[in-house]
């Protein structure tokens, strides 16, 4: 157990998995690392909520396997407005680079591979415990590339600001939310994202996510 850890800042620890075996497989590392996490078990965000009423988890981790990549950023957009201060942990196998990048880019704080090992899940909590997003130091390195021509890419299509707004865009922040977030005007943020609409020639924020994932932006 690392020293972080032994700490307390990590309280409440969130599975989310539709998979008994899996929950039970990542249940079963929690307590080997920290006896004294209370650990919540649910198999949709919906039902967390039911199940767990007014307890806010400090983490959550997420199994992406079965579920689309719109529907894993519709379910981040949900966790957050149910409880903004907790930690996203997405695992799965089966994600492209662009869709891990666009997730940590919107405030998803750390991507594990499902095959994860006991090690790798206790670097994760680390590096959340200190406020840092995590994946692994192999995948870290593909991503730092893969960013690099994802900008390239977003250059041809959207300005600095208009990427930016659109990557805030879909991961559920309403106009206002952005503009604090940017410190801009509500009316400048109105207007870019009638701009980010107009170019990437979509009418909603589904569609917006759709484009930016399989376009590769």
């Amino acid at each position: 157990m690392t020293e972080v850890l032994s700490h307390h800042n990590i309280k409440v620890i969130a599975i989310i998995d539709s998979r008994p075996m899996f929950r039970e497989g990542v249940k079963a590392s929690l307590m080997c690392l920290h006896g004294s996490f209370e650990i919540l078990e649910s198999k949709t965000c919906q039902e967390l909520e039911m199940l767990y009423p007014g307890i806010y988890p400090d983490i959550i981790l997420m199994a992406g396997q079965g579920i689309s990549d719109l529907e894993i950023f519709s379910t981040c957009s949900q966790l957050m407005q149910y409880c903004p201060s907790s930690r996203v942990v997405i695992y799965d196998n089966n994600r492209s680079k662009d869709f891990i990048i666009l997730c940590l880019k919107n405030r998803v704080r750390g991507f594990l591979y499902e095959s994860f090992h006991q090690k790798d899940l206790e670097a994760c909590l680390t590096a959340l415990a200190k406020g840092i997003p995590y994946v692994n130091s192999d995948l870290a390195y593909l991503l730092i590339i893969e960013d690099l021509e994802r900008q390239k890419r977003l250059k041809k299509l959207f300005t600095k600001m208009e990427a930016e707004v659109a990557t805030h865009l879909i991961s559920g922040l309403s106009t206002s939310q952005i503009a604090k977030e940017l410190n801009r005007r509500s009316s400048t943020i109105s207007t870019t994202k009638s701009n980010i609409f107009r170019k990437a020639k979509v009418h909603n924020i589904i569609d917006l996510a759709r484009v930016l994932v399989s376009k590769r932006y």
